[in-house]
């Protein structure tokens, strides 16, 4: 019996050592993705999935319809990567436009799908929620920046809303949905 007990308290006292046993703060990278040759390392830090390099979306963007013979806006962008940040510069054809790009991965997206913000793009317009006629216009900040989907070598975006949420990000473009396609 007095086996079992020393037995028994040797167990409980390793487990509590373990258990209390200091986890490093430091990150650890969990994978390696690949995307075209391109390698960016995925790291978990407080259940944040970050992505370490983005260097496969560096290259330049044209807009392209959906559809076949659907209208084009004239509008490139271009993304480069400076010190290991990356930068855009939008071109419409009355004006172009610089600033940074930022580029995250949410850990419940597909393998291939990437947020891509253009960073310092005020929007043309912004009303907001205007469904309701009863309500009085409100005075609203009009939003900076341009969130994208990244997937397959292609952007998107919603150019603008519908008749319950006005606005417009870019007014040199008359599509809803804006398709960049990596050239």
């Amino acid at each position: 019996m007095n086996n079992r007990k020393v037995v028994f308290f040797s167990a409980a006292i390793a487990c509590s050592i373990f258990a209390c046993k200091q986890k490093s703060a430091e990150p650890k990278n969990i994978a390696a993705k690949k995307d075209t040759q391109k390698v960016a390392k995925v790291i978990e830090v407080n259940n944040t999935v970050k992505i370490s390099n983005f260097d496969f979306i560096e290259g330049v963007y044209i807009q392209k319809p959906y559809e076949e013979g659907g209208e084009t806006c004239n509008l490139t962008v271009k993304i480069e990567k400076f010190k290991s940040e990356y930068y855009y510069t939008l071109s419409l054809p009355d004006s172009v436009i610089k600033g940074k790009v930022t580029v995250s991965k949410n850990d419940s997206k597909s393998d291939s799908e990437y947020a891509v913000t253009l960073e310092g793009i005020e929007w043309a317009s912004y009303e907001g929620d205007v469904s309701d006629e009863n309500k009085p216009p409100q005075d609203l900040e009009i939003p900076i920046g341009i969130g994208t989907i990244w997937s397959n070598k292609e952007m998107v975006f919603q150019n603008y809303g519908n008749s319950m949420n006005s606005y417009t990000v870019l007014d040199g473009c008359g599509q809803k949905y804006i398709r960049l396609v990596k050239q």
